[in-house]
């Protein structure tokens, strides 16, 4: 039997009770940079607990945690590891083509600095985002972002959720009916449509905050 669950869906004492006549030999888990968290050792302590010859792996594009707590909590060894440069070379990744557009109008100074998921330091979320949603700002980035697009579908990655949401609003001023926004908090049926209509090329440009990045395939 193969089962394919959230670990949402799968933490609740019922659910787990419905599966103790079925002792799993192995749990696969994705994402799992996640998986030190409670809620997933949970899971896998109590089917270890039904079988203690359970197997568990993992699978991350992301070892590093911001909290620094090591995966060796739930895994003891590191089975395979491939870098984003063989990736790319072995034709797994696309090649990454990486420009810089500097935007004088974008004054980083006094914005304090915090470890990213990465482990490294990266900029404050809320101080960036009030930065980044300035008017001028906003232009700044977006009119070199139209400019150096074309027609291409264009994913937009922004500073946080006003953010994305202006960024949008100001991307449709420059191409009319061209960009939305998506949040944690939009309509499911409003975020299908979205998505749909940047695959078919409808929309050109999606501005999100941390919404399409793990596993993403418009």
């Amino acid at each position: 039997m193969c089962v394919v669950a959230s670990v949402q869906t799968m933490y609740g004492d019922k659910r787990l009770e419905k599966y103790r006549r079925h002792p799993f030999g192995l749990i696969v888990i994705d994402e799992s940079h996640h998986a030190t968290a409670a809620t997933y050792r949970k899971v896998i302590d109590y089917f270890r607990d039904l079988n203690p010859s359970l197997k568990v792996v993992g699978i991350t594009a992301t070892p590093n945690r911001a909290d620094g707590a090591a995966l060796g909590i739930v895994f003891e060894s590191e089975a395979y590891q491939m870098s984003i440069g063989d990736a790319i070379g072995e034709g797994w990744l696309v090649p990454i083509e990486q420009e810089y557009v500097v935007c004088e109008a974008i004054n980083y100074d006094g914005i304090k600095t915090k470890k990213n998921e990465f482990g490294e330091a990266d900029f404050s979320g809320a101080a960036l985002e009030d930065v980044m949603k300035e008017e001028e700002a906003i232009h700044a980035v977006a009119k070199p972002l139209v400019e150096k697009t074309g027609d291409r579908p264009t994913l937009v990655f922004c500073a946080g959720v006003e953010h994305a949401h202006l960024m949008a609003a100001v991307l449709n001023r420059y191409k009319p009916d061209s960009a939305a926004a998506v949040d944690g908090k939009t309509d499911p049926l409003a975020r299908k449509k979205a998505v749909a209509d940047f695959a078919a090329g409808r929309l050109q440009y999606l501005t999100n905050c941390m919404v399409f990045t793990e596993g993403f395939d418009a």
